[in-house]
């Protein structure tokens, strides 16, 4: 009897240890979690054009208006990426069950370099609310944007109130 005893306590403990395993700990109820079901839906390699799935999951079941994902450039963008964007968004949304719900967009054409998830936005009844990677969630969610698009745009030689040299005596007329 005692040996059962003893094996029941330990099949116990076991139990409450893979349960302990499988809830998050140290998250408050009302942070979400985001997660990928598909390898690469949400982050990892993409290029311009990819479609990008996030999947939400939030404590309760709230009724959302919207969510809007942002990803923000880490680091300064490449000198010939200067005019790409260094932030985008997602937001086409679809509750799929009980506080799920996905999260879907693409990629820009302008975009380039390793974008990470900073903040999400939730609005309920007219009201918004903004999520915060590091605060409000700790699920690290990143995308590495490969574009090709090489610009080099100009750089500026003068600006001024009179024209170029050139245009002042093309504009002046010629005595004869």
């Amino acid at each position: 009897m005692k040996k059962i005893m003893v094996l029941l306590f330990l099949l116990s403990c076991v139990c409450l240890a893979a349960n302990a395993q499988q809830q998050p700990t140290n998250t408050p109820k009302d942070h979400p979690i985001i997660a990928e079901r598909e390898q690469n839906a949400c982050s990892g390699d993409h290029k311009p054009g990819d479609h990008l799935k996030c999947y939400i999951v939030f404590d309760g079941d709230p009724e959302l208006q919207s969510i809007s994902l942002v990803f923000q450039l880490l680091g300064a963008p490449a000198e010939n990426q200067i005019g790409l964007q260094q932030g985008y968004g997602l937001n086409q949304l679809r509750k799929i069950g009980p506080g799920e719900y996905a999260v879907e967009g693409q990629v820009p054409d302008c975009a380039r370099g390793n974008y990470r998830l900073n903040v999400l936005y939730v609005q309920m009844r007219g009201v918004q609310r903004g999520y915060s990677y590091g605060a409000e969630y700790k699920d690290l969610i990143q995308v590495q944007v490969i574009n090709d698009v090489d610009l080099h745009f100009p750089k500026i030689k003068d600006i001024s109130a009179e024209p170029p040299k050139e245009e002042k005596a093309a504009a002046v007329p010629v005595k004869k």
